[in-house]
């Protein structure tokens, strides 16, 4: 082996070797910081680390926050600087500028529908159906000639079928966003769906041939004006749930 060859060797071999020792030192550093507050962590910063510390926290204040409540925000990254100090990575690189990183600290995190609760989505979109069955209704009392009321959905059948259509097309929604490996065999979910739609049409069935008293067939305004409260509605709770998707639209 030549000469020049060796030395190359001789250079991956301390390279890896260095690799390794600084994964043990933060590996050991994570262990030992677990139990540790924000304040003793940031006594083991370098001045540079430190430095941008101060920066951030003046940035912050400037930009609205008490000191307690930028402290708060810092301390969570004070471990995490650290660790990478370790790594040899400063600050400035890990997150950025502080102004970078203020910003970054005062942008609202939007949740993602993934992570909403699945009453919250099921709401969302029985709203939705409750909306267009209202209006749908709404329309064909209207337009009905005969005006019998047996040829009318009464508004117990109503919120039933919007709440079932809500709650079964939620769930199909979520499971087909899951990933391939989470998500249930086609087979197994058409059985989920076709049961889910047996009991729907069982539930309608039985609402259907309720009496008037109980399951009363209201004027056709009265469901348009329904559905117009529903949309309105479910437009406010989703932007109060910041609510972005749905089984439909």
């Amino acid at each position: 082996m030549s000469e020049k060859a060796k030395e190359k060797n001789k250079e991956i071999i301390e390279k890896q070797a260095k690799n390794e020792e600084v994964k043990k030192k933060v590996n050991e550093a994570e262990v030992a910081t677990q139990d540790m507050s924000a304040d003793e962590i940031a006594k083991k910063l370098s001045k540079r680390n430190d430095e941008y510390l101060f920066k951030l926290r003046k940035e912050l204040i400037a930009a609205g926050k008490t000191e307690e409540e930028a402290k708060e925000m810092i301390d969570g990254l004070v471990r995490d600087i650290y660790l990478s100090q370790i790594k040899g990575i400063t600050a400035n690189k890990l997150f950025g500028t502080p102004t970078e990183k203020v910003e970054d600290l005062l942008t609202v995190k939007k949740k993602v529908n993934e992570k909403q609760p699945f009453w919250k989505l099921a709401v969302d979109t029985t709203l939705l159906f409750l909306a267009l069955f209202a209006a749908m209704y709404g329309v064909m009392g209207l337009t009905d000639q005969s005006k019998k009321p047996q040829n009318q959905t009464g508004i117990l059948t109503l919120l039933t079928i919007s709440i079932m259509w809500g709650v079964i097309l939620t769930w199909f929604n979520i499971q087909m966003k899951k990933s391939k490996e989470n998500r249930p065999g086609i087979g197994k979910t058409l059985v989920y769906m076709a049961g889910g739609l047996v009991l729907m049409f069982g539930v309608l069935y039985i609402t259907a041939n309720l009496p008037a008293v109980i399951n009363p067939v209201l004027d056709p305004t009265i469901y348009l004006v329904t559905a117009i409260v529903s949309f309105a509605g479910r437009y406010i709770f989703r932007k109060m749930n910041n609510i972005k998707t749905s089984a439909l639209f």
